[in-house]
C-alpha cells in the first residue's frame, strides 16, 4: 500500500473512533407569555447546558420597568434548583434570551426551569409563549479501551512499516 493510502486508513480510523453523536432535546415554553415569576417543570433530561431560540418573531425577553431588578434562571438539577444565570438590570433597555449564548453547568437530570426578578416587577419577562428551550447532551467520555485499540493500532501500523522498509533495503 501507498503512505497515502496507509494516512488516509488512519485518519477514517482515528475519527471513526473519536467521533461522538450529537442529541438535543426541545422543550417548548407552554406556560405564560408575560410574567414576573414563573416555573416549568418536565420529564428529566440528561444534560450539562440550554440554550434559547425563538418559535415565531416574537423573541422572548426581560427587562426593567425603569427601577433596578435581579434577573435570574434557575435549573431543577438533580431535583434542587441552582441558578445558571444571573444579572442585575436597569432601565427599559431589554435583553433577549437567545442573545445570552449557550448556558453551560454540572451535568446532571434537568427537570424543570424557574425565571425570576427579585424585587418582583410586573412582567419583567415578556414573549415566553414563543419561546424554546434546547437542551444539549453532555459529551460523552470515550473508553479506555478505545485508546488501547487506537494505540495497539497505530503500533501495529508502525512495525508494519518498519518491516516493509527492511525488506525494500
Amino acid at each position: 500500500m501507498k503512505k497515502t493510502t496507509l494516512f488516509a486508513i488512519f485518519i477514517v480510523l482515528l475519527f471513526g473512533v473519536t467521533q461522538r453523536g450529537f442529541s438535543l432535546t426541545i422543550i417548548n415554553w407552554t406556560s405564560y407569555s408575560n410574567f414576573n415569576s414563573a416555573t416549568m417543570t418536565f420529564g428529566g433530561i440528561s444534560t450539562n447546558s440550554v440554550f434559547f431560540s425563538d418559535i415565531d418573531s416574537f423573541q422572548a425577553l426581560f427587562h426593567s420597568h425603569g427601577g433596578f431588578v435581579n434577573v435570574k434562571i434557575d435549573a431543577l438539577l438533580d431535583g434542587t434548583w441552582t441558578n445558571i444565570f444571573s444579572t442585575g438590570i436597569t432601565g427599559f433597555a431589554s435583553t433577549t434570551l437567545n442573545s445570552l449564548g449557550t448556558l453551560n453547568f454540572a451535568p446532571g437530570i434537568v427537570s424543570g426551569m424557574r425565571f425570576t426578578s427579585v424585587p418582583g416587577q410586573n412582567q419583567t419577562f415578556h414573549y415566553f409563549n414563543g419561546m424554546r428551550m434546547n437542551f444539549a447532551a453532555p459529551a460523552t467520555v470515550p473508553e479506555p479501551g478505545t485508546a488501547v485499540l487506537l494505540c495497539l493500532g497505530l503500533v501495529g501500523l508502525g512495525s508494519w512499516g518498519r518491516k516493509r522498509m527492511k525488506v525494500n533495503n
